[in-house]
């Protein structure tokens, strides 16, 4: 009815309509009504105390509940991908199940030599080892790849996938969910969707703006929002939106801000708790 409203951290609670009134407020006149009605609306009491305890530790808390990590055994530049760029996963689930094998292999096939190179799954790592780290999902996210009841390429298969460097016996929900996870970004790389190219740029924040210096720019915004890591990441996210996807993620893999990601503190010797799953 648009009459209960928090200002302040504190609760309003607009009055009850009069004879003649109607029930529902537009938001506009609900937002009119409690700015004009200074403290007269604070909700008192008891009141006000049970809503304060139901929003403790609110925004923190609700991240909190939404979050769910699970660990997983990837190759060590995949993991250091997805630990420095979490929003990798919902291109993933998008791109499960994965296309036929067949298909992966023409788009592969088409691809020119420093894109192919790029590869996922553990018959083509080479030297490079998999690790065992704690990914982390939306709850809706885990619930939604748990979901699936999918085949992923032979070459994700459990007898396949490599075991990390002096872990002894990784648990196989671990190894499952890594190659799935790693298949589903092999199905995004080799076709390519372009929509999923911002989500590699969240790391890149240019100096400045192009358009910063424009007069007409300086007219309508102020200066501090020209210059805030804000403005400047939401313009790279959406600047030059042609790029390929495999293009970005190529150069993403090469950044050197990657070495930085500190495997070990993504280490968990157990998957969070489910009950939540229990419905």
């Amino acid at each position: 009815e648009n009459r209960c409203w928090i200002r302040k951290g504190l609760v309003h609670l607009l009055p009850k309509p009069q004879a003649g009134e109607p029930v529902q407020l537009s938001r506009r006149e609900g937002l009119l009504r409690l700015r004009a009605s200074g403290e007269e609306t604070i909700a008192r009491g008891k009141m006000q105390k049970a809503i304060e305890a139901r929003l403790h530790g609110y925004p923190k808390r609700a991240i909190d509940l939404s979050r769910h990590v699970v660990r997983a055994v990837l190759p060590e530049s995949v993991a250091r991908l997805l630990l420095a760029l979490p929003q990798l996963i919902s291109v993933i689930l998008d791109h499960l199940p994965s296309p036929p094998t067949r298909e992966l292999l023409r788009l592969r096939r088409d691809l020119p030599e420093h894109q192919s190179a790029i590869h996922f799954d553990c018959e083509n790592l080479g030297e490079e080892d998999t690790v065992l780290v704690g990914v982390r999902f939306t709850r809706l996210q885990y619930a939604r790849l748990i979901s699936l009841r999918c085949q992923v390429p032979q070459r994700f298969s459990r007898k396949r996938w490599k075991s990390p460097k002096g872990v002894k016996d990784p648990s196989e929900k671990a190894m499952q969910l890594g190659a799935m996870l790693c298949a589903g970004l092999e199905g995004a790389y080799l076709q390519g969707t372009q929509s999923a190219t911002a989500v590699l740029r969240w790391r890149e924040v240019p100096e400045t703006l192009p358009w910063a210096s424009d007069s007409l720019f300086q007219k309508q915004l102020r200066p501090e929002l020209l210059k805030a890591p804000s403005a400047r990441r939401a313009y790279a996210q959406q600047a030059d939106l042609e790029e390929h996807f495999r293009e970005a993620y190529v150069r993403a893999v090469k950044d050197p801000a990657l070495k930085a990601v500190d495997l070990e503190a993504h280490w968990r010797d157990r998957d969070d708790p489910e009950d939540w799953l229990q419905v």
